[in-house]
């Protein structure tokens, strides 16, 4: 436990039940290595919190300290410089945050991802605690854009529940129904005849955001193409940042094309679990039945209209990944 004597009886009462619900998430196993970086960010996470004037216990105050947890849990405790030095040309910033080296400059990119996931955790150590009329539990907040507590940006939940959905590895429980960790679980996925496919998080996103958002990157490029999720950070960042500090309009054409990248990759990911024989048709079907559930929530939330050509336009990769297979 982080004890500061900064804090007064109730600051330190609020923070103290953050800390359990966010250690909570996690294996045991993982406990201790969390614990020990809360610890080296005591001193900021504790500054940052004196900021929040917050003299209440309620869901509010506990947003506000549980987000300002878990984003300096996502900062990476390695030496930039080091990695660099040994030929690196991406690095994690901060959770879903990449720098990218160029010759002459430093690119950043995911913000979009980060934030709107540090809500999302935070919401889901809420769900622990709290409830209303359209959140119950964890699965709730994946297929309802009505959170537990809305931010600024609440406005992007529709498309990274999208996201988050897309990039579940777990096929056979629910969230709600998991007795194990939904961020730091490591799982093998295995062919019908018992061939390891892959050992992949409980969800790629989620774990990233902790972890290593370099994974997120590489496992979405790996059921799209190399560049995309890039691509898809680029344009959902400068949107991000034209909607909320520019005060402008959400562009649904930058939405829709956000929105073919993500179902592309989706429907790319079923097609290679299926012809490999590590989902049944069965499991296909009925994730790609749930996919559908928040993509239509996402076409009448943003008011999109797809053409039959854009409609084709999803299931492209899946017509390239079929002839790769095939040669």
């Amino acid at each position: 436990m982080i004890f500061s004597n900064n804090l007064d009886n109730l600051e330190q009462t609020i923070f103290d039940n953050c800390y359990n619900m966010l250690l909570s998430l996690f294996d045991e196993t993982s406990k201790e290595k969390i614990i020990s970086k809360l610890n080296k960010q005591s001193k900021n996470i504790f500054n940052s919190i004196k900021k929040i004037i917050k003299k209440e216990n309620n869901i509010e105050s506990n947003y506000l300290y549980l987000y300002e947890l878990i984003k300096y849990l996502s900062i990476p405790d390695f030496d930039f410089v080091d990695l660099y030095n040994k030929g690196a040309k991406k690095l994690v910033y901060n959770g879903l945050v990449i720098e990218e080296k160029t010759k002459d400059k430093y690119n950043y990119y995911g913000e979009t991802f980060n934030e709107i996931g540090l809500d999302l955790i935070t919401n889901i150590c809420l769900v622990k605690k709290y409830n209303n009329s359209n959140v119950n539990c964890i699965d709730d907040l994946i297929f309802n854009s009505n959170w537990l507590y809305q931010s600024l940006s609440n406005q992007f939940n529709t498309i990274i529940r999208l996201l988050v959905f897309a990039m579940n590895n777990e096929f056979n429980v629910s969230y709600s129904n998991l007795n194990k960790s939904i961020i730091d679980t490591k799982i093998n996925l295995r062919t019908s005849k018992g061939y390891l496919y892959q050992t992949v998080p409980v969800n790629d996103f989620l774990y990233g955001l902790i972890y290593d958002g370099l994974h997120t990157e590489k496992q979405f490029d790996k059921y799209s193409s190399v560049g995309t999720y890039k691509l898809l950070c680029d344009k959902l960042d400068d949107l991000f940042n034209d909607v909320i500090n520019n005060g402008k309009l959400i562009d649904n054409t930058i939405i829709k094309d956000e929105i073919i990248k993500i179902a592309s990759m989706f429907n790319n990911k079923m097609y290679y679990l299926d012809h490999y024989n590590v989902i049944t048709k069965e499991t296909k079907k009925r994730f790609i039945h749930d996919f559908n559930i928040i993509f239509k929530q996402a076409i009448k939330e943003y008011k999109l209209e797809f053409t039959k050509e854009e409609l084709l336009k999803i299931n492209d990769n899946v017509n390239k990944s079929k002839q790769r297979l095939e040669n």
